[in-house]
């Protein structure tokens, strides 16, 4: 009987490697634990072949896809978004400007930034200008300016 075999792992272990890594473990372990909880499977040539090319196709897909997302953050960089409220006297807002709004006013000017990727620390309810993080994925963070502006007609009445 082998002492070793070699197995292609499709999930993540910390002891063993990350997705599609070949590593050789003993054959009760991969027998008894691996293969029965699909963390792991046989590694056979032409298996091994698919899994690589595979494997090339995602992370080809992954380089686009950071590629546009770059894009996005170079053109939100520079934006300046201005959203009208009723405010009062004092500049304090009746309600408070959130998430939701600002993906809104994004969403007018033909950016669909999802709410989830707009992190506000909490709701805004004063007139000015806010800095807000635009998270588009764990390393590419952007920055958009919020001017918040009071509402023309809540002056006349």
């Amino acid at each position: 009987m082998k002492k070793h075999i070699k197995i292609l792992l499709i999930k993540n272990i910390h002891a063993l490697g990350k997705i599609g890594d070949t590593p050789t473990v003993r054959p009760g372990y991969a027998r008894n634990f691996l293969y029965p909880k699909k963390i792991a499977i046989p590694i056979y040539d032409t298996r091994a072949k698919q899994i690589k090319l595979k494997q090339k196709i995602l992370t080809d897909k992954k380089r686009k896809l950071i590629k546009n997302l770059e894009k996005i953050k170079k053109k939100i960089s520079n934006l300046k978004i201005t959203i009208t409220s009723k405010a009062s006297k004092n500049g304090i807002l009746f309600g408070s400007i959130g998430v939701k709004n600002i993906e809104k006013a994004l969403k007018k000017i033909g950016y669909n930034i999802n709410q989830k990727n707009i992190k506000l620390k909490s709701p805004i309810k004063k007139i000015g200008l806010y800095n807000i993080d635009i998270i588009l994925k764990e390393n590419i963070k952007g920055n958009i300016k919020v001017v918040i502006v009071k509402n023309i007609k809540t002056e006349k009445n």
